[in-house]
């Protein structure tokens, strides 16, 4: 059976907008340091749990969006709690080799949170006892509990313990967004 571009977008929703490549390791284990992702960046609706470009400074950076305006976000021991709900995080490999962004002697911990509709995975240094080498003590503090202003959002690497986001950075403007990440090829 034969069907026509446009009805099989309509079926299979195929993303809209220009494939952009994507150059960083903040989004590990989800994309790798150089992937090319087509991006949403005509008006999208932006929730919790989706990929975004933000510009930070003039640069654009991928990270999930984990609040929106009026969400009360915390970070504790790495565990992140949205609305007083911590994310629920399964472990998938609780000692591997680190990848992306942190350096690649240490061992991380790799997770499944499910934050809104989407599943995904995470990469965790592991705490500092488990370790035993400074040098690989995860380097971002937790954050006490941070409500979302209006016009904000609360934005966060995968791979947490090597990229800057929101628990250093602060709530960012809604207008910084470019737009959110349908899929991507590595």
């Amino acid at each position: 059976m034969r069907y026509s571009i446009p009805l099989v977008c309509l079926l299979l929703g195929c993303a809209s907008g220009p494939w952009q490549s994507i150059r960083t390791g903040a989004m590990y284990p989800n994309l790798n340091r150089n992937s090319d992702c087509v991006v949403n960046n005509q008006t999208p609706e932006y929730a919790v749990g989706q990929v975004v470009l933000v510009d930070v400074e003039g640069v654009l950076s991928a990270r999930r969006l984990t609040g929106m305006p009026g969400d009360r976000i915390a970070v504790m021991d790495g565990v992140v709690t949205r609305n007083g709900q911590p994310i629920v995080q399964s472990s998938v490999r609780s000692r591997a080799m680190c990848h992306m962004g942190v350096n690649a002697r240490c061992f991380c911990r790799i997770a499944k949170e499910t934050l809104g509709a989407r599943t995904y995975q995470v990469q965790h240094l592991l705490p500092p006892q488990l370790d035993g080498d400074a040098r690989c003590d995860p380097q971002y503090p937790d954050v006490a509990e941070v409500l979302v202003p209006g016009g904000h959002a609360f934005v966060m690497a995968d791979n947490r313990d090597g990229a800057l986001d929101s628990r250093v950075l602060g709530p960012v403007e809604l207008s910084t967004l470019r737009g959110q990440i349908k899929r991507c090829r590595y």
